[in-house]
């Protein structure tokens, strides 16, 4: 076998390597990708981009971590160290192929401008108190997870609010409109949005669904910090004031705030996106 590392030295570096390098790309049995979430995404999206598919084998050493937990959880196994360090050699040395769905996020669809080319998401879209934790903190790497508890507390004091509009096809195939100001948002293809959070206990990789969860006003800090307490365990979506729904597409417009796919801030207003079967291949 012909092994060659790289190490990511700045932002789009994965794109930039990938890109570069199709025709021995084209050689490879598998990729293995040691990070977190952020860089799982920019590696599916590159070879999106020159439609290429490649196996990849996470090798989890970001912060959340999700989409590693998330398998675990399909396998029935527990989340404890050893069993993330015993899963992650037995993907490296014995793996099995699992094919995900993806998320076809596309930006900015009404504008005058060219339209960029879709991106795509596997783990969940985050607008709101969500992402304003998890981009905001980035600071506090060092600190692991903990930093998301840190500003978790942070934000609740602040309790910021964005208004916006979320439009989405019920199981009848109707189009829901939800207008307002949106505390939270999240819209999950997995059921961790990190090693900690249980975001979304409906959801499978391949399931051919979106399972979207938000807040809109009026909401208490002290209800928000009951959903806030609840997110590691799942039950937060138990809540009257969360509203828990399940698409194969939907638009977001909003005004203000941060959008976050797969850990990657995207810097438009709107988005569409739409749940596609398939697509993405791992191991494990």
């Amino acid at each position: 076998y012909t092994v060659r590392k790289f190490y990511s030295t700045y932002s789009d570096a994965i794109v930039h390597y990938i890109h570069d390098n199709q025709d021995f790309l084209k050689t490879c049995e598998r990729i293995y990708s040691l990070g977190g979430d952020g860089t799982f995404h920019l590696i599916i999206n590159a070879l999106t981009d020159i439609d290429l598919q490649i196996p990849i084998c996470i090798i989890p050493a970001g912060t959340g971590n999700g989409i590693y937990r998330s398998i675990l959880h399909e396998n029935g196994e527990p989340d404890n160290q050893y069993i993330l360090d015993k899963y992650m050699y037995k993907m490296m040395e014995n793996p099995e192929k699992r094919v995900l769905d993806k998320m076809v996020i596309i930006e900015d669809s009404d504008a005058a401008t060219e339209v960029e080319k879709p991106r795509v998401g596997v783990l969940g879209i985050s607008w709101g108190i969500i992402s304003d934790i998890d981009i905001n903190t980035e600071w506090l790497r060092q600190l692991g997870s903990f930093r998301l508890h840190l500003g978790g507390f942070y934000y609740l004091l602040k309790k910021k609010t964005y208004h916006g509009k979320l439009t989405y096809l019920n199981d009848r195939n109707t189009r829901v409109t939800v207008e307002g100001d949106f505390v939270h948002f999240w819209a999950n293809n997995a059921a961790y949005g990190s090693q900690i959070t249980h975001s979304s206990p409906s959801s499978l990789m391949n399931d051919g669904y979106i399972y979207i969860s938000y807040i809109v006003l009026p909401v208490s800090r002290c209800e928000l910090l009951s959903i806030l307490l609840s997110l590691d365990s799942g039950k937060f979506i138990e809540y009257p004031k969360v509203k828990y729904i399940r698409t194969t597409e939907f638009e977001l417009e909003k005004q203000g705030g941060l959008v976050v796919v797969d850990g990657e801030v995207v810097d438009v207003d709107k988005i569409k996106c739409s749940l596609v079967k398939g697509g993405i291949e791992i191991m494990g």
